[in-house]
């Protein structure tokens, strides 16, 4: 995605990301916020499923591989898996980032 930053600065101004590992609390605490202050919760976990649903190999080559058997990526070598899950993370981020924009317009 080429959007330049100044413009992605002005549209996620009010965006605040919470991360962290497993089990380390962040759904409480976004819970709370939301709950305090009424933000928005925007979970990317739940919105893979959508993002799956519109990818395209032309674009997100990552996303949309097929394998015989879901286990069967998990049989890649250990570098070919992790270039294969950073090609995931950085089309899942530029879908989120689009996702995010659109909400900012709401």
């Amino acid at each position: 995605m080429l959007i330049a930053d100044n413009v992605i600065a002005q549209k996620l101004r009010n965006v605040y990301w919470i991360l962290g590992g497993s089990c380390g609390g962040k759904t409480t605490a976004t819970n709370q916020l939301v709950q305090k202050y009424g933000f928005h919760h925007y979970n990317g976990d739940e919105m893979m499923r959508t993002h799956c649903q519109i990818a395209v190999p032309e674009s997100q080559p990552a996303i949309t591989r097929k394998f015989d058997a879901p286990e069967d990526k998990f049989l890649l070598p250990p570098a070919k898996y992790h270039i294969w899950q950073s090609m995931i993370y950085d089309e899942m981020t530029d879908m989120i980032i689009a996702d995010l924009i659109e909400l900012s317009c709401l």
